[in-house]
């Protein structure tokens, strides 16, 4: 089985950051791609992506690039990504994370089908998971505070 780790993640990390990060801590760092696993495996994604226009294949590379290092920040993954590490309850949690970052349903689920396709991506072409991690995972929009929810706590006396 191939054993990809993934410890510097970061040639567009500005940008990234940019796009991502609203005023929050970016979990990439700004050293550059210095891992040649890494190069190799979004090389590898990058044709992956062939047919679909340019604009769309640098918003995927993006987003799978913020996803690998905030996976890599997680405890216990000692600054490393591995592919392994793209598990239904890691999506779950980091849909969740852009979600109290502030980022729209539709901004979600479209991160949510790019990592969907990165994933399919790893299950064609590196033989890595049995199914798509992705797959019944249910985004739901942000519930806004009512009067009664807001926070001063019930507003009947």
């Amino acid at each position: 089985m191939m054993s990809i780790i993934v410890s510097k993640l970061g040639s567009a990390a500005r940008e990234l950051c940019a796009d991502l990060s609203r005023g929050g801590d970016c979990p990439l760092s700004s050293q550059d791609e210095g891992n040649d696993e890494v190069g190799a495996l979004l090389a590898k994604y990058e044709q992956f992506l062939a047919g679909k226009a340019q604009g769309t294949k640098e918003a995927y590379l993006r987003t799978v690039r913020h996803l690998m290092g905030w996976l890599a920040q997680l405890p216990g993954n000692e600054g490393q990504f591995q592919p392994l590490q793209l598990t239904q309850t890691a999506v779950e949690q980091y849909l969740t994370h852009l979600e109290q970052e502030g980022f729209s349903l539709h901004y979600r689920a479209r991160v949510k089908s790019i990592i969907s396709n990165f994933a399919e991506f790893l299950i064609k072409e590196n033989k890595l998971f049995q199914g798509n991690p992705t797959r019944g995972i249910k985004l739901f929009p942000e519930q806004p505070l009512g009067p009664a929810d807001g926070p001063y706590g019930s507003s009947s006396h």
